[in-house]
């Protein structure tokens, strides 16, 4: 625990009402904020001894239509591209 957390927990004082708790400030305050504070401070500090970046595509079904002027409200681009799915029939969108 003390490497995970910090010094002086003990594994009995995680139970199911922590973990409740925990969960719920998680969603509260946003998991991707989090995740990318998390993110941005390992990059500092590992900055220039590693770099991994991994994608995936997802597939869709559907007419996903936009009107003019709609592009900076929609914070992912769908299209048409290279499928890891093998499916270039359908759209898709990538995470990165």
């Amino acid at each position: 625990m003390e490497l995970l957390i910090r010094e002086g927990l003990k594994p009995e004082e995680f139970n199911d009402g922590v973990l409740g708790r925990t969960l719920d400030k998680l969603h509260r305050a946003g998991p991707e904020g989090i995740f990318m504070q998390i993110a941005a401070n390992a990059y500092g500090e590992y900055s220039g001894r590693f770099l991994h970046g991994d994608t995936t595509s997802m597939s869709l079904q559907g007419a996903y239509e936009r009107e003019e002027g709609d592009l900076d409200a929609v914070p992912i681009q769908i299209t048409h591209g290279y499928s890891k799915d093998h499916r270039p029939d359908l759209k898709q969108f990538i995470v990165s």
